[in-house]
This record gives structure tokens, C-alpha cells and sequence, in this order.
């Protein structure tokens, strides 16, 4: 877990916190909803300063069993390269359509669920560069990595803080409020004034 801070120039500046998370880009828009998507992004940007935290799955490859699978399948180093070389392309591609807007406006990108290792560069040696899809993201986006959790303090001119504990969450349940039974749990442990999980679609 990571402890960020993000200052706020002016105790007058209004900011709003923009969560975007499980995005799960696989390349076709047809698979999400796209044009809410978009317009979401759109509609923060609007905001005087918006700050989005990412709480992971923002593509959908590859899920924690998928990841075992390809481990247990003793690919060929061929095979391992297309697939991180897909795997960068993927992240590429959503943040050209999507996210490039957003650059440097981020508060965080916590990691998710589905994410892979990503050939980012290749040294002169023909060594293959490898980062995580999502660490990749982070970087591209300008964003705080926070890890699988992270708390950031969104700090004021004057003293004033306002803590936001994010991360991406885990389980399912049948009911809408099952998240919140998994957050209300947390609670106590930690000192924020706000809680932001993804993972869940309720």
C-alpha cells in the first residue's frame, strides 16, 4: 500500500474526485459501454479540476487464472512476446482513444485483477523491456501508482486534508449492497472520509 499526496494550489479551488475503474478494454467498443464511457471522461473534464483515480481492470487481459494458464503452458519466448507485445498495444490503444485527455490529472491507479506483463522497450542487447499493463498505464496517464491500495491526502492551503482510501476489491454477491458490507468492514481500520472500491458494477 501507498501513501500519496496531491496539493491543492488554493483553499478556494473547487476539485472533483472522478473515479473510472473495470474498464476492461479489449479493443472493441462493441464489448463496453463505450459512448457512456466517453462521456463520462467528457462531462469530468468539464469540471474546473478534475482529479480521476483509477481503481484497476482498466484492460481485460489477462485475469489472475488466465495468467496461471499461460505460466503452466511453457510458451515458447515467441509466443511470450506477441502476447506482451498485444498486451502494450491494448494500454496504447485505450489511452489514444480515451484516457490521453486525462494526463496529469490523475490523484492514483490502484492495480486490478486483469493486467499482464507488457514489452515496453527492448535494450540494445535485444533484452525485452517488461512492465506491468497497469504500472505502464500509470505512467502513460501520469498517475500515482498505488499498488493493489493506496491512501491519498488531498491536502489545502491552511492544513486542511481530505483522505480518499482506494483500491480495486475482490468477491461478488447476488445483492447491491454486497459491496458495502465489504467496505463497511474496512472502515474501522483506517482514518479516511472516503472510500472508493471498484471491481464491483452495482
Amino acid at each position: 500500500m501507498y501513501v500519496r499526496t496531491h496539493k491543492v494550489k488554493s483553499a478556494t479551488t473547487p476539485i472533483t474526485i472522478c473515479p473510472i475503474s473495470d474498464i476492461q478494454w479489449a479493443g472493441d467498443e462493441e464489448d463496453i459501454a463505450y459512448d457512456l464511457l466517453e462521456a463520462h471522461v467528457d462531462n469530468c473534464l468539464q469540471h474546473p479540476t478534475p482529479l480521476f483515480l483509477g481503481c484497476g481492470d482498466m484492460i481485460d487481459f489477462a485475469s489472475p487464472s488466465n495468467r496461471e494458464r499461460l505460466l503452466q503452458a511453457k510458451l515458447y519466448d515467441t509466443a511470450k512476446n506477441v502476447i506482451a507485445n498485444a498486451t502494450k498495444d491494448l494500454v496504447d490503444d485505450l489511452y489514444r482513444r480515451l484516457l490521453k485527455p486525462t494526463t496529469g490529472k490523475w490523484l492514483g491507479l490502484t492495480q486490478g485483477h486483469h493486467h499482464h506483463e507488457a514489452k515496453i522497450g527492448e535494450l540494445k542487447d535485444g533484452t525485452a523491456v517488461m512492465e506491468d499493463s497497469d504500472v505502464y498505464l500509470a505512467k502513460l496517464l501520469r498517475a500515482p501508482w498505488l499498488d493493489e491500495m493506496g491512501v491519498i491526502k488531498v491536502v489545502f492551503p491552511g492544513g486542511g486534508v481530505f483522505r480518499v482510501l482506494a483500491f480495486h476489491g475482490s468477491g461478488s454477491s447476488v445483492f447491491p449492497w454486497g459491496p458495502l458490507i465489504k467496505l463497511y468492514r474496512l472502515m474501522p481500520h483506517f482514518h479516511v472520509d472516503l472510500l472508493v472500491c471498484g471491481h464491483h458494477t452495482k
